[in-house]
C-alpha cells in the first residue's frame, strides 16, 4: 500500500466517522451529507484564497523557488503564513455556513467541518500516491496527524456555526482564525528555526485539537439543547 492510498482510505474514513460520531453524540440528528459536500467545496475555495494571500509575499521574499518550498526566513513571515491560512480556511467555513444556513445550525456546522477535513485529506494524499510504506505502522504518524486536523476543523466549524446562531459571527470567526493561526504559525516557525521534533509537535497538535473540539462541544451543546427544545415546541 502507498502512503497516499493509505491516507486516502484510513483518514478519509476517519473524517466521515468523526463527523457522524460527533453529530450523533451532541445532536442526535441526521448527518448532513449536503453540508459535508459544501464543506469539501469550501476547502477548495480556501486553497485558492490562501494561495492569493501567500504567493505574492513568498515571491517578493524568495522568488519563484520560494513559492514551491515555502520555508519562511523571518519570524513575521511565518506568522503571516499562519494568519493567511487561518483567514482563508476559517473564512471559507464561515462563508459555507452563511450559504447553507439552516435552522438546525449545529448538524450543518459539524458536517461542514468534516467535509472540509476530508477534502484536505484528498489533496494531501495525491502527491504521496506513489510513495510506498513498508507496513501499516508507517501510516501511524500521518494518520494521527490527519485525525488531529479532522478534530480541529470540526471544532472550529462548530464555533463558527454557534456564532451564526448567537448572531455573533465575527467574534467566533475571529476566535477560529486565531486558533488556526497558532497551529500554522508554529509549523512555519519550526521550519524557520529547523526544529525537527515531529512527535512532540503532533502530540501538542492532538491535545490542541482535543481542547478546541471540547470547547466547541461544551459551548454549542448548551445552546443546541435550548435550540432543539424551542424547535420541537414550534413544530
Amino acid at each position: 500500500m502507498s502512503l497516499g492510498l493509505g491516507l486516502f482510505i484510513i483518514s478519509g474514513c476517519l473524517a466521515v466517522l468523526a463527523g457522524w460520531s460527533v453529530n450523533f453524540r451532541i445532536t442526535g440528528a441526521r448527518f448532513s451529507w449536503i453540508g459535508f459536500l459544501i464543506g469539501a467545496l469550501a476547502f477548495l475555495m480556501a486553497g485558492v484564497v490562501q494561495n492569493l494571500l501567500v504567493t505574492p509575499v513568498a515571491l517578493a521574499i524568495h522568488g519563484g523557488e520560494g513559492v514551491v518550498q515555502l520555508v519562511p526566513m523571518f519570524f513575521w513571515e511565518a506568522v503571516y503564513y499562519g494568519l493567511a491560512a487561518g483567514v482563508a480556511q476559517e473564512g471559507m467555513k464561515c462563508l459555507a455556513n452563511a450559504v447553507y444556513r439552516r435552522r438546525a445550525f449545529l448538524p450543518v456546522a459539524i458536517a461542514l467541518g468534516a467535509g472540509f477535513a476530508w477534502a484536505e485529506i484528498v489533496l494531501i494524499s495525491f502527491p504521496a500516491w506513489q510513495t510506498p510504506v513498508a507496513s501499516l505502522a508507517g501510516l501511524a504518524l500521518p494518520v494521527w496527524e490527519r485525525f488531529s486536523a479532522i478534530l480541529f476543523h470540526i471544532g472550529t466549524a462548530m464555533l463558527i456555526g454557534l456564532g451564526f446562531y448567537r448572531q455573533m459571527v465575527w467574534r467566533y470567526l475571529l476566535l477560529a482564525v486565531m486558533l488556526h493561526t497558532v497551529v500554522d504559525a508554529v509549523v512555519g516557525l519550526m521550519a524557520l528555526f529547523k526544529v525537527d521534533e515531529v512527535i512532540v509537535f503532533e502530540l501538542a497538535f492532538f491535545v490542541f485539537s482535543l481542547m478546541t473540539i471540547w470547547l466547541a462541544s461544551k459551548w454549542t451543546k448548551q445552546h443546541w439543547t435550548t435550540h432543539d427544545i424551542e424547535s420541537r415546541e414550534g413544530m
